[in-house]
């Protein structure tokens, strides 16, 4: 049976700063089609009221927070910069959405 050996402590540090970095790239990826679906009105794909709606019952998330999902996406669309930042784990979830309110993009 292999012996597990220990992480180090910079291995750790390493790991998780890694992990945070594709997080929000697959994030920002999420919110590119999260746009797309909110152009095309696709809130019909399970009966729901809007995108949000969807979004909000797709993935067992609060009305609240999908629908400030919504908002950032379609800010994102109009500010590369901030895309950027949050595609490279610069910026993070809740930094961009801060980020794209006070930037004032538009939706």
């Amino acid at each position: 049976m292999p012996v597990e050996v220990a992480r180090t402590d910079d291995e750790i540090i390493t790991g998780m700063d890694a992990a945070y970095v594709r997080a929000c790239a697959a994030q920002r990826e999420l919110f590119s089609f999260i746009a797309d679906a909110e152009r095309r009105d696709m809130r019909w794909v399970e009966g729901a009221e809007d995108v949000a709606h969807m979004l909000a019952r797709r993935y067992g998330i609060s009305y609240w927070r999908a629908s400030r999902w919504v908002d950032c996406a379609l800010a994102l669309e109009s500010l590369p910069v901030i895309a950027g930042a949050f595609a490279s784990g610069v910026l993070g979830l809740d930094q961009t959405g801060g980020s794209t309110t006070t930037a004032g993009g538009s939706p």
